[in-house]
């Protein structure tokens, strides 16, 4: 299964528990209820994490960071966000 995930910065561990959360729902090992919860800022849950084994990195994209920082270093004004 191939799943894409992008995004401009992750936390330790993160797309591993996300994975892992998401195969535990497939198998239905969680209920809808921990999904929401998961989700929520309001509630800590405990997800698995998916093998670092089986998951694999394609690619990797820089640019909208360096071009970023260049920006800044430079004093030009800020580059919008992704979804601005």
């Amino acid at each position: 299964v191939r799943v894409d995930i992008v995004g401009q910065s992750f936390i330790l561990n993160q797309i591993r528990k996300m994975m892992g959360l998401a195969v535990a729902a497939v198998r239905g090992h969680c209920s809808a209820e921990i999904l929401e919860n998961s989700l929520s800022q309001d509630h800590f849950v405990e997800v698995p994490m998916a093998p670092q084994s089986h998951l694999f990195l394609t690619r990797a994209f820089f640019d909208w960071y360096n071009d970023d920082k260049l920006r800044m270093k430079e004093g030009f004004a800020k580059v919008p966000g992704w979804y601005e």
